[in-house]
């Protein structure tokens, strides 16, 4: 009985195929099929048009946040190139004749932050955001905590490091490089039509405070760009190691000499 149920929808499927192309049937059907489809034409359309404008919006609506989140980044840019220019920081020259030696003496991770302990503080001279170089011109960080003899460095690869950059082959290409999770370089914020290429040297800024140009920071491994951004991106294979730093020389501010 159930078979004979089951078999009742595909014969009166095969009867009715039957039906529309062996009798007139046919005709009327399609008779009525062509008014059907010129009335529901107009309806598809306007559908179709509306979807399309839904979508338009949507898409407009993204691409204006991303230009206000771009705009953002360049006025933040701007503001700290601005304040940079105007501080009254020691010249470079002298700031990169005011070297302090130390020794990294320990060295604390803590999730992806690491600090590396010096064993120079404020009876040395040694100041709180001062720059901290190996003897061979690698920046390794700034000074972000004094002791009497002991001091505290966060290193450029700290996810809470951020300096300004340029390339050696050309100052003119302006930058942020930021720490990775405590692993890796990141350079942000290069102008779109910057000349920067994979190989090339980043090194600090004349922008940086407290920090002498030219100071090793990494190569240029990989560049990423997207067609309409503003800026680019790049990624620094760091020069040196934290496990390899064991001397480093402190770049004290001017003022601070002969105190």
């Amino acid at each position: 009985m159930l078979k004979k149920k089951n078999l009742i929808a595909p014969v009166a499927l095969i009867a009715l195929i039957v039906l529309y192309h062996a009798t007139p049937l046919s005709e009327p059907i399609q008779w009525f099929r062509v008014p059907l489809i010129k009335a529901g034409s107009p309806v598809y359309r306007a559908a179709r048009a509306i979807r399309q404008w839904e979508n338009g919006f949507f898409h407009a609506r993204a691409l204006a946040q991303r230009v206000t989140l771009l705009e953002q980044s360049v006025s933040e840019l701007t503001y700290a190139l601005a304040g940079a220019s105007g501080s009254a920081d020691p010249p470079q020259e002298e700031l990169a004749a005011v070297t302090i030696p130390a020794n990294v003496v320990a060295q604390n991770a803590a999730g992806s932050e690491r600090t590396l302990l010096l064993d120079r503080g404020t009876e040395d001279g040694i100041a709180k955001g001062a720059a901290v170089a190996t003897p061979q011109g690698v920046f390794v960080g700034k000074i972000i905590s004094v002791f009497t003899h002991t001091s505290l460095v966060r290193p450029l690869t700290s996810s809470e490091s951020a300096v300004a950059a340029q390339t050696s082959r050309d100052s003119r290409v302006q930058a942020v490089v930021r720490g990775q999770r405590g692993l890796s370089l990141a350079m942000e914020l290069i102008p779109q039509d910057a000349a920067i290429r994979e190989g090339d040297v980043a090194v600090s800024s004349l922008l940086e405070e407290n920090t002498p140009v030219g100071l090793l920071i990494g190569t240029v491994a990989t560049i990423a760009y997207d067609e309409g951004d503003l800026f680019k991106e790049a990624a620094l294979a760091p020069f040196i190691s934290l496990g390899d730093i064991g001397e480093v020389m402190v770049f004290s501010p001017v003022s601070r000499v002969g105190e």
